[in-house]
């Protein structure tokens, strides 16, 4: 397993292709039309703020996949099987400038990536051109501002952390920097509407805490470096998914507090975090989440905890979280 070198127990946070669990789909009312995607963890998830719908690409379960579905807070549609090869750990990206949906690179097997896809709406459309080297587990957001799709880090062929910055305009990769953060490894990136900055949260390299969570750290894009943000955040497992919130600003983060027995809902607000709730979904790793801009919901799916992988929906209304049952 990957990641071997960016903390020592890593590897019992991230989920191997081979999986565990259920993926057989369960069918509509038809019998014919999928209604709830494949049990999956390590999948991708944005908002499609033209058509109104959370998108889903990829993960592995008891197969690595590479199907896409959109969630339109009541029911799950299939869009495409076709497209980008199977994968889990891509960056996924939603260029509200552009209305595409940008995949970049992520594993197949014990294969790292590097392509670039675009989801127009319809088809799915590779792009050429040289670009980032391979790798899985970067971070990636789209900078409103700048118009740009940014993308940080990640671990390499290699087995070495990254740090260097990348962004895509639509048309070509562009590296904005090649040094970083250092003795930090990459958890998630998110768009702050409220600062207009890209945020990153990175957990330190370090002896984990005592039930198996690491210090964290947020830094932002200047437009030319990162820069650390005053304050030490929460102690959070690796690799948890966190999301943008809407106009007002700050940022929402899942922590599915599978190694320390406790799962929690964390809230970046007013340049401090603060501890939201701790109900709602239950104990799991490799969950993804979107922000409904439209809804102003939070949408969570999937992830996996001792080798079972999960198909449940939930959405954070801002106060509790709530299990959805798709129709």
């Amino acid at each position: 397993m990957r990641l071997s070198t960016l903390l020592p127990s890593v590897s019992l946070l991230l989920h191997a292709a081979c999986g565990g669990g259920d993926d057989g789909e369960t069918t509509g009312p038809d019998g014919q039309t999928p209604a709830i995607p494949p049990a999956r963890s390590g999948h991708a998830m944005v908002y499609d703020e033209a058509r109104h719908v959370v998108l889903m690409f990829g993960g592995s379960g008891s197969a690595t996949l590479g199907d896409l579905w959109s969630w339109d807070g009541a029911r799950w549609t299939r869009l495409a099987t076709t497209g980008p090869s199977a994968r889990d750990d891509a960056v996924f990206v939603y260029d509200a400038t552009r209305q595409r949906a940008v995949l970049f690179g992520g594993r197949s097997g014990q294969t790292l990536l590097s392509d670039t896809w675009e989801w127009d709406g319809s088809a799915w459309s590779q792009k050429t051109g040289t670009g980032p080297e391979a790798r899985l587990h970067a971070v990636g957001a789209f900078d409103a501002q700048r118009g740009v799709v940014r993308m940080y880090g990640g671990v390499g062929t290699d087995d070495v952390p990254r740090t260097d910055t990348w962004e895509w305009n639509g048309t070509a990769w562009t590296r904005a920097s090649t040094t970083g953060p250092t003795n930090r490894g990459s958890d998630f990136m998110a768009y702050d509407r409220g600062r207009q900055r890209t945020m990153a949260l990175l957990f330190l390299r370090t002896t984990p805490n005592a039930d198996q969570t690491y210090p964290t750290d947020l830094w932002e894009w200047t437009g030319t470096e990162w820069s650390a943000v005053a304050g030490t955040g929460p102690a959070f497992s690796p690799i948890q998914p966190m999301v943008g919130l809407g106009a007002t600003g700050g940022l929402l983060l899942f922590d599915g507090g599978a190694l320390q027995g406790t799962a929690s809902t964390w809230l970046w607000q007013n340049a401090q975090w603060s501890r939201a709730s701790t109900g709602g979904p239950p104990l799991r790793n490799g969950h993804a989440l979107a922000y409904d801009v439209t809804r102003n919901r939070v949408v969570l799916f999937g992830g996996f905890r001792s080798g079972q992988d999960f198909s449940d929906t939930w959405e954070w209304d801002g106060t509790q979280w709530s299990q959805m049952t798709p129709r």
